[in-house]
């Protein structure tokens, strides 16, 4: 089972796309945060970000809520890259 490649839900207005990586260069490069659990993350793996909004989260905080039918997959999403 893969990821989808984007993803929209009630609690954000844009669709967000999966992302390999995304830094924030508006931000120290270790202080790149999660915007659903509010947690550093790590800025070399994946997210899904909505560009419009500069909005980036855990792959983890965001399957659930869309697809809670999909088992988390942070883990292995970051041990293909």
């Amino acid at each position: 089972m893969s990821l989808p490649p984007s993803v929209k839900h009630e609690f954000h207005f844009h669709t967000r796309v999966l992302r390999d990586r995304v830094v924030d260069e508006f931000y120290d490069y270790k202080e790149q945060y999660c915007v659903v659990c509010e947690t550093l993350r790590n800025p070399e793996l994946g997210v899904y970000y909505c560009e419009e909004c500069n909005y980036d989260a855990h792959i983890d905080c965001v399957i659930p809520k869309v697809s809670p039918h999909i088992p988390k997959f942070h883990h292995i999403y970051q041990s293909i890259m």
